[in-house]
C-alpha cells in the first residue's frame, strides 16, 4: 500500500514553494493546536549527515532515478542489457506472419521481459542497422492469432516456435555517470550544477524522511476538524477503477481496513500540519491564489475548475506541505 501511496506524495514533492507576504489565509483544514495529536521529532535539531549510509543510500535512490529517466543514443555499437533498441520485427508461424507480429519503430527495453523469453536475450550484441532472426517458442497458455494477410485463418501461438526478423534501427543507453552531457539532458548547464541540486534533493529527502519517521501520531483528529481525506479516497477510487477493481477491493487487495488507510494516508498531512502550527508559519491569500493559478496553467484549466477539481483545502495543503519544509530546511543541520 506504501507504494501506491507514495504516488501522491510524489506530486506534492515537485511543487514550487509559493509562500510570501500579503493578506493572511484563512486556512481550510484542521484548527490550531494539531501537536496535541502527535509527538514531533525535535524540529530545532534535525541533524543530516551527509556522510551516512542512510545519507548515500537517498541519494543513489535519486541520482538511479535521473539515470533510468535519461538516454543518450549511440550511434556505433552493440546492444547491451539494459539499453532501449529501436526495432523493426516481424513474426512467422510456421512460415505465415500473424496478426500482432509485427511492428516499426518499438522501443524494447532489453532486460526488461516486456517480450516472450529468449527474445531480448538474443538481440544482445547485435550491431545498429542490422538484422536477425530471433527464434522464440510462446508460452502454452498464450492466446490464438490470426493470419496477418487475410485475418481470417486462426494460428495457433500457444506452445509454438516462431521467428521473428529483427531490425535494429537505434540504440539509446541509459547513462551510467554524471557528466555534462547526462547534466544537460536533466536540464542543467553543467555536471557541477547537476552535483548541487542532487544534494539539495537528497538533504530534502533526508529532512522528510527524518521528520515522518521519528514523529508519531498519537490519534487521528475528529473529522470536524477538517482534512483531505474525501479528496484521497476519491483519488484512489479512481484508482482503482482503472484496474477495474472498487476502494473496497484495493484495500482488500493490500490487506488494509479504511480505517488504517485513512491512518496512513493523513499521516504526513497531520504530521505537516502540526509541524507548521509549531513553528508558527503561515500562508497568504497571494500565495494561495498563486498557487491556484499554476496548478491550472499546468493543467491547461481555469481556475474555477482547479478549485471544482482539487478543492480548496488540498490547495492549502500543497502550500503547507511547501511552507514546512522550506523552513526545515533552513534550520536542519548539515554536516
Amino acid at each position: 500500500m506504501k507504494k501506491i501511496i507514495s504516488i501522491a506524495l510524489t506530486v506534492l514533492l515537485i511543487t514550487t514553494a509559493l509562500c510570501g507576504c500579503g493578506e493572511k489565509y484563512d486556512r481550510e483544514n484542521y484548527v490550531k493546536g494539531l501537536e496535541k495529536y502527535v509527538d514531533l521529532v525535535d524540529l530545532e535539531n534535525i541533524v543530516v549527515d551527509t556522510q551516512s549510509e542512510e545519507y548515500k543510500e537517498m541519494e543513489t535512490n535519486i541520482l538511479n532515478s535521473d539515470f533510468n529517466s535519461y538516454t543518450y543514443e549511440v550511434q556505433d555499437g552493440k546492444i547491451e542489457n539494459g539499453d532501449i533498441a529501436n526495432i523493426n520485427y516481424a513474426g512467422k508461424v510456421d512460415g505465415v506472419a500473424f496478426s500482432g507480429g509485427t511492428a516499426e519503430n518499438y522501443d524494447l527495453e532489453i532486460g526488461s521481459g516486456t517480450f516472450i523469453e529468449g527474445f531480448e536475450s538474443q538481440l544482445i550484441g547485435v550491431e545498429v542497422g542490422k538484422t536477425v532472426d530471433v527464434n522464440v517458442t510462446f508460452p502454452s497458455d498464450y492466446g490464438d492469432s490470426t493470419d496477418l494477410e487475410t485475418q481470417t485463418k486462426t494460428i495457433t501461438l500457444s506452445g509454438a516456435k516462431a521467428v521473428f526478423t529483427v531490425k535494429v534501427n537505434n540504440i539509446s543507453r541509459k547513462f551510467k555517470e554524471i557528466n555534462d552531457e547526462f547534466a544537460k539532458k536533466a536540464g542543467f548547464e553543467n555536471a557541477e550544477k547537476y552535483k548541487e541540486d542532487l544534494k539539495e534533493r537528497t538533504i530534502k529527502a533526508f529532512v522528510y524522511n527524518e521528520l515522518i519517521t521519528k514523529s508519531t501520531i498519537k490519534e487521528l483528529p475528529p473529522d470536524k476538524e477538517g482534512n483531505c481525506y474525501s479528496y484521497h479516497k476519491d483519488y484512489y477510487t479512481q484508482y482503482a477503477s482503472s484496474y477495474s477493481m472498487t476502494f473496497a477491493d484495493l484495500l482488500s487487495e493490500n490487506g488494509m481496513t479504511e480505517d488504517q488507510f485513512k491512518n496512513e494516508i493523513l499521516k504526513d498531512e497531520i504530521i505537516s500540519y502540526a509541524v507548521f502550527d509549531a513553528l508558527k508559519l503561515t500562508v497568504t491569500k497571494e500565495a494561495f491564489n498563486e498557487k491556484v493559478n499554476a496548478l491550472a496553467t499546468d493543467n491547461s484549466a481555469t481556475e474555477a475548475e482547479v478549485i471544482e477539481h482539487y478543492g480548496k483545502n488540498f490547495v492549502e495543503y500543497i502550500l503547507v506541505y511547501e511552507t514546512i519544509y522550506d523552513k526545515l530546511l533552513e534550520i536542519a543541520k548539515v554536516k
